[in-house]
């Protein structure tokens, strides 16, 4: 799986480096392409307007069309890649740059070719003797039309009249580029790809080290997740980095942690119920065998010892479903409008006897106003005798015990403050955990089934609000709920 993952990873990381590589080179192609050709064809453009002005020079010198004047400016035209034809004010036939070529020579023609300037535009396919031939009179001004002659035409001015008219097309098939123009582009392009095939081996040697680093914490939690489930809780991962990866190592770490100790507690419960349940059914096997055998006298208080045990059975089972029903009241709250202020101060008066009997001093502090709230109000009932009960279990005689009800912004704070024994700062993080029963200095293991607070931690997280702890040792214990008002 780890290698198959590496593997995805390499290829999606090299796949989205081709394609923004190949994106690149071809979008630069286009537009190097685009900006090339305008640039070419602006510079043409130019270099026509000024022939057009050059031969109107030589006709207003001359003030004819003399074919031979101005054969010098076609054999220039014909060198930037243009073939021209030019006609007088009639539209008649004067002169062409392949007139003039014939006139230049075979050994001129040579000395052309070889300079490149022909190169690729179908001279020797076209020759020389395949154009039109042309009349003249006696002073050379053209005397025979010539029809369908086709190209960009440009007007010959002189003045403000309009004496012929060059008609420019391009030579050959090359249209505006010239064999050096396509030569510039083509090595462009061959570097151009160079290029993107150095950037795709880059960004391939880039991505498999990227992959692997990716993977191998992966693979690292996914070793430690099989060992946790063929039982190995002690399994942890490194986590380093602040990304995800590492988010959800330490996620891993929580799990692990929250399992293993829940382990331990589970463990720690059968024996705790194995010894509580041990001794009253001692007990009652004792009473009722030594009943039965006439040993003992069917008498009330021997009757009432019985009872007692049973009771002590009934509470422990009851604590069980406490936590039962409190893990499962979050779907079953039934909420309604409720004064907090009256049912805290309710639950206080009910447990006024009792901190009176032990020596253990209630205060309370209410705000004058109700206190309004959506509650389930057996539920919430229940966190309150909970942590009243701690509090009077933990507060030596000649103590206190504070409550103290108070409006916080848009919440409702309900603190209980007492000064007791304390918990030890390395019980605070476990003692909403199930079963979990810390150890108060030298009274050992604390009573009870070490499921009260984790009934009232579900209870007020059911309820949308928290709970919290501050504690010191010997000095005393606040716990404090916060409820969101409705």
């Amino acid at each position: 799986m780890g290698k198959r993952l590496w593997t995805k990873f390499a290829l999606s990381h090299l796949a989205i480096a081709v394609m923004a590589v190949a994106l690149a080179a071809i979008l630069f192609n286009l537009a190097l392409s685009k900006k090339f050709q305008g640039y070419v064809e602006e510079n043409q453009r130019l270099r026509d307007e000024q022939m057009v002005v050059l031969l109107g020079s030589f006709y207003e010198k001359e003030g004819r069309w003399d074919p031979q004047k101005i054969q010098e400016v076609l054999n220039l035209w014909m060198m930037s890649g243009r073939e021209v034809t030019v006609l007088d004010s009639q539209r008649r036939y004067v002169v062409d740059c392949w007139d003039s070529m014939r006139e230049m020579g075979a050994d001129a023609q040579t000395r052309m070719t070889r300079m490149g300037m022909m190169c690729g535009w179908g001279w020797a396919q076209r020759g020389l003797d395949d154009r039109a031939p042309r009349t003249t009179g006696r002073s050379g001004s053209v005397t025979k039309p010539v029809p369908n002659v086709e190209g960009h035409e440009i007007p010959v001015f002189v003045g403000q009249n309009q004496v012929g008219t060059a008609v420019i097309r391009p030579l050959g098939k090359e249209e505006i580029f010239s064999s050096q123009d396509l030569t510039f582009k083509a090595t462009v392009n061959r570097w151009l790809w160079g290029v993107a095939l150095g950037a795709g081996t880059f960004a391939l040697l880039v991505s498999l080290g990227m992959a692997r680093r990716l993977s191998k914490p992966i693979q690292a939690l996914t070793r430690a997740a099989q060992n946790l489930e063929n039982g190995d809780l002690t399994q942890r991962v490194g986590a380093k980095g602040k990304d995800e990866v590492e988010q959800l190592a330490k996620a891993f770490n929580h799990l692990a942690e929250s399992l293993e100790r829940q382990e331990k507690y589970r463990k720690k419960l059968t024996g705790d119920l194995a010894h509580e349940l041990r001794t009253p059914l001692a007990n009652l096997q004792t009473h009722i065998e030594a009943l039965i055998d006439g040993v003992l006298p069917s008498t009330p208080e021997n009757l009432t010892s019985i009872h007692e045990e049973i009771l002590r059975l009934g509470r422990l089972v009851g604590n069980l479903e406490e936590l039962n029903r409190a893990e499962a009241s979050r779907l079953n709250l039934k909420r309604e409008k409720t004064d907090l202020r009256a049912l805290v101060e309710k639950m206080t008066s009910r447990f006024q006897p009792q901190f009176s009997d032990k020596g253990v001093n209630l205060k309370v502090s209410f705000p004058q106003r109700p206190i309004e709230t959506l509650l389930d109000q057996d539920r919430f009932s229940q966190v309150i005798n909970n942590l009243l009960s701690n509090a009077l279990k933990f507060t030596p005689e000649g103590g206190s015990v504070e409550v103290v009800t108070k409006r916080q912004g848009q919440e409702v704070q309900i603190s209980v403050r007492d000064t007791g024994i304390g918990i030890p700062e390395k019980d605070i993080l476990f003692i909403f955990e199930r079963f979990f029963r810390g150890r108060n200095g030298d009274e050992g293991s604390a009573k009870g089934s070490g499921i009260g607070l984790t009934i009232a931690k579900e209870l007020t997280e059911a309820h949308g609000g928290k709970i919290e702890v501050k504690s010191t040792v010997n000095r005393g214990t606040e716990f404090t709920l916060r409820l969101p008002l409705s």
